[in-house]
């Protein structure tokens, strides 16, 4: 288990507290159901996970993980060095498309575009 703690949203905690209830017996099936606003089904799921887990049993399976589509950095390096040296003078959608092209080095434009931003290169508006 992490030392660390468990940090909790203010709706996560309202939610534990209602299932803990449920599991106590304090309220119904239907009543911890109406309260988080899901179905009973969820509920019994939901309950059975925090019996399972404890209390982090409420968080996210994702949770502290990373992200599936996450670009690793040497990629973006790659990308941004070729950028600023052999394609300075392109704008950003024709540099991402020589760098798909010539160099097999694909991403989208949004991210391409934010590190375009973060990094300080590329044509600016005047």
């Amino acid at each position: 288990m992490k030392t660390g703690g468990i940090f909790m949203s203010k709706n996560e905690a309202v939610a534990l507290r209602v299932l803990e209830d449920f599991r106590t017996g304090v309220v119904s099936r239907r009543e911890a159901a109406d309260l988080l606003g899901c179905t009973e089904r969820s509920v019994i799921r939901r309950a059975r996970k925090i019996r399972r887990k404890g209390v982090e049993g409420i968080k996210h399976g994702n949770y502290q993980k990373p992200a599936h589509n996450q670009i690793d950095e040497s990629k973006s390096e790659a990308m941004l060095k070729l950028a600023k040296g052999t394609y300075f003078c392109f704008n950003i959608v024709h540099c991402l498309e020589r760098l798909r092209d010539r160099h097999e080095l694909t991403t989208s434009y949004s991210p391409f575009h934010r590190w375009f931003r973060q990094t300080g290169i590329g044509k600016h508006k005047r």
